[in-house]
């Protein structure tokens, strides 16, 4: 069927239904397009949102972390600026507004060179001008001053930037504060002038001991250059007197208890050895390991000088004490064997031989007398009477003591000049100049196959060489000493230290050091001069010059020997506490013609002289005696009666028991043993010159 055919009105319809179809399938479509772009308008719409609070939150972020970079920027612990190329502040932070002391407002705009101080503007300037050119980060250290006028120490570092931005940014610097970091190197620094300058020396090594560093007073007293020891070792200074236990014991302690303080030999470049006493402290770092060894040397060889003189002392005063007993004893007994000598010659009379006989024993204790006295002279140390005396004669007397402390295998021979030399001297230490000599000759000497010691003495006129040779001395005329031994004689290294100190050669107990020192002081209080002549395997001479009394100078008269008057019954009261002296001396008295009234000590005597003094014509009293001595008891008498003629009479030496300030007018000493002849020429003399006291 065509459609034509069809009912317009059917078709009609049938198209509206078509259309009512096709209307409703486009609304349904329409709604889901509808729906499709309102939910993709609502998605965009909720990721715009998300991006929002993203921003926001970002920005919050931004902006909390903007302000803790502030925070660190403007309270960092350094100061930082920043500057433009005319060196205005642009920026700066809280911490270089508190350095300097002023408003972080105040900065702006200001020349940072405001803040410099003066004397420093010249290195800021060059700091400057370094940075630029160098285009990179520089460092530099100066000081600025706070707003109150107070410098300060800071270390500067600059930062060129390398596009200057709008605000004309040209430089970032970076401040430290150093003040303290100053003051501490300036205290290190004083410290180490302290140290440079310290009178001892001082030594640092690292833990393993290698130097790094020497003062001044180390390089003085070792001899060693800064330079010839840093990067050695302490050892080098070792000389040989201490073995390796002493130093392992030494390093020991050190690392225990972190200190060692002691004494020890060490050796100068020149090999020259010396004492020092030296300590040793451990310096350990924060990790409690040692990092560092500090030593401090003194040289303390006058100190030991000074104990050697002072032991030497009180040896001395010890051997004089010890001599001064044994001599009064030993004269005690010589005098008693004398007196008694005396007493049996007379008896002897008509038998020459006997008398002879008895005569060189008598010559022979007085001989022993003679040493006592020297050994007394000797033992007198420090007691310096300079008074003119006879050399020769000293010497002959000197070298009989002598002969004693030299072996009997040594050939001690003597060369003394018949002249009289007179000298101003002092004989104990003209005794200690010729002991020490031959002590050291004698020690020279003790391998030698035919050992022998040579003493002479003679005039000696100084020529024009020998005044060049010794400034110090001011006389033409000396009496010439000389020591000579045929030992090993003195190196060339030693001669000029020979003198010194507590300078010796031999082996360590061997020998003080001080015999010769006290040589050239002695020869020094005498005026004198000192010349050494020594070949080494030949032998050595040690030539004293001591001058000679000048022309007219007074000089001790030699007593005349006068005939003996014997006493005219006179009465002598006899004080001793020695029974056998006071027994023999009462016979001799008795023998040349005196009564005697005896007693034992000074308390009886003052009692029997208070009794019987109208009959008691002159007083000899021991000095040294029990209860009462001699010199109390003759100040007593003298109170009784002033004009008592008195002899004291010792066996100690009368210059260790009676000082001039004791000795009373009127009275004279006589050291025991005296001849018979002697003690009474001087009985006869007080006799004859004070009238009987009453």
């Amino acid at each position: 069927m065509s459609e034509d055919d069809h009912d317009p009105q059917e078709l009609r319809q049938r198209a509206e239904e078509r259309l009512a179809r096709m209307e409703a399938s486009a609304q349904i479509e329409q709604a889901h397009d509808m729906q499709a772009l309102i939910h993709e308008l609502r998605t965009h719409q909720l990721e715009l949102e998300m991006q929002n609070e993203e921003l926001c939150r970002a920005e919050l972020a931004l902006t909390a972390s903007r302000d803790r970079f502030a925070d660190l920027y403007d309270f960092a612990p350094v100061g930082y600026v920043s500057v433009n190329d005319k060196g205005l502040i642009l920026q700066a932070n809280m911490t270089l507004a508190g350095m300097l002391g002023v408003d972080r407002k105040g900065l702006l705009k200001q020349p940072f060179s405001t803040f410099v101080v003066s004397d420093d503007q010249a290195i800021y300037y060059m700091h400057r001008k370094a940075v630029v050119a160098a285009g990179q980060r520089q460092s530099a250290v100066l000081r600025l001053h706070k707003a109150a006028g107070q410098p300060f120490w800071i270390r500067l570092e600059s930062l060129p930037c390398q596009q200057p931005d709008a605000s004309g940014e040209s430089l970032r610097m970076v401040i430290s504060d150093i003040s303290e970091q100053k003051k501490a190197e300036e205290r290190a620094s004083e410290l180490m002038h302290v140290i440079g300058q310290a009178g001892e020396g001082i030594m640092i090594t690292d833990a393993d001991g290698v130097i790094e560093y020497v003062n001044r007073a180390f390089t003085l007293s070792s001899g060693y250059s800064h330079n010839a020891v840093i990067g050695k070792k302490p050892s080098l200074l070792h000389s040989g007197r201490h073995d390796r236990h002493f130093y392992k014991q030494m390093w020991s302690k050190i690392n225990n208890s972190g200190e060692w303080l002691g004494k020890v030999w060490n050796r100068r470049k020149n090999g020259e050895i010396y004492p020092e006493r030296l300590q040793i402290t451990a310096i350990r770092g924060s990790d409690g390991d040692i990092a560092h060894y500090c030593a401090v040397y003194a040289d303390i060889s006058e100190q030991i000088s000074l104990e050697g003189q002072l032991l030497q002392s009180q040896k001395m005063e010890a051997v004089g004490t010890l001599v001064g007993g044994i001599a009064h004893d030993f004269n005690n007994m010589l005098a008693a064997i004398t007196g008694g000598l005396y007493l049996v010659r007379l008896d002897a009379e008509g038998l020459p031989d006997i008398a002879g006989q008895i005569e060189d024993v008598e010559k022979q204790c007085f001989r022993a007398a003679d040493l006592i006295a020297q050994l007394l002279i000797f033992a007198r140390k420090g007691i310096v009477h300079i008074a003119p005396f006879n050399l020769t004669a000293f010497l002959k007397e000197a070298l009989k003591l002598i002969r004693i402390s030299v072996p009997a295998n040594i050939d001690l021979a003597d060369q003394i000049c018949s002249e009289a030399l007179y000298i101003r001297g002092d004989a104990t230490q003209v005794q200690q100049i010729l002991m020490n000599l031959v002590g050291n000759a004698r020690d020279a000497i003790v391998y030698a196959e035919q050992p022998a010691i040579t003493v002479s003495l003679s005039a000696f006129e100084a020529g024009q060489a020998f005044l060049l040779r010794h400034p110090e001395v001011d006389s033409r005329h000396f009496a010439r000493l000389s020591v000579t031994d045929n030992g090993f004689g003195i190196p060339a290294l030693n001669l000029k230290h020979l003198f010194e100190p507590y300078f010796t050669t031999k082996p360590v107990g061997k020998g003080s050091g001080l015999g010769l020192a006290m040589v050239f002081g002695a020869v020094q209080t005498h005026r004198g001069a000192i010349d050494v002549e020594s070949r080494v395997n030949e032998g050595s001479t040690f030539h004293i010059y001591l001058p000679l009394c000048q022309d007219g100078a007074t000089m001790p008269a030699d007593e005349a020997i006068e005939p003996v008057e014997r006493g005219r019954g006179e009465t002598i009261l006899l004080v001793d506490d020695e029974a056998a002296v006071r027994t023999v001396m009462s016979k001799l008295l008795h023998v040349q013609g005196y009564k005697v009234i005896e007693a034992g000590d000074g308390e009886q005597a003052l009692a029997l002289f208070r009794e019987q003094q109208a009959d008691i014509d002159l007083v000899i009293l021991d000095i040294i005696m029990p209860n009462m001595g001699g010199l109390p008891a003759a100040r007593e008498m003298r109170k009784l009666c002033p004009e008592m003629p008195i002899i004291f009479f010792t066996g100690y030496g009368v210059e260790h028991v009676l000082s001039e300030a004791d000795r009373l007018p009127g009275t004279i000493a006589l050291c025991k043993p005296v001849p018979v002849q002697e003690l009474n020429r001087n009985i006869r003399a007080m006799l004859s010159s004070a009238p009987k006291g009453g």
